[in-house]
């Protein structure tokens, strides 16, 4: 593996549609606003591509009516495990 440097600097101001159909997840929402609402500053989702982490983000923002962002990482961000 060679190292790199990955810029952060991929900045949107506008969030994907949702798919449709879309898989409401009401209960992962609500364990989501539950770890927010215990003081917890930030939360992470780690899952294979397509099962749905940014429509479970776009799903929480358009719940909550405090302002959020997300913040997408590469895999060249996250440390190899071995």
């Amino acid at each position: 593996m060679t190292n790199q440097i990955v810029s952060p600097i991929n900045i949107s101001s506008t969030a994907p549609a949702l798919p449709d159909p879309h898989v409401v997840r009401p209960h992962v929402v609500q364990t989501i606003c539950q770890i927010f609402d215990a003081h917890t500053e930030v939360v992470c989702l780690d899952a294979p591509s397509g099962y749905g982490k940014t429509a479970l983000l776009l799903e929480f923002a358009n719940t909550v009516s405090e302002p959020c962002f997300g913040t997408f990482l590469r895999p060249a961000s996250v440390p190899s495990q071995k």
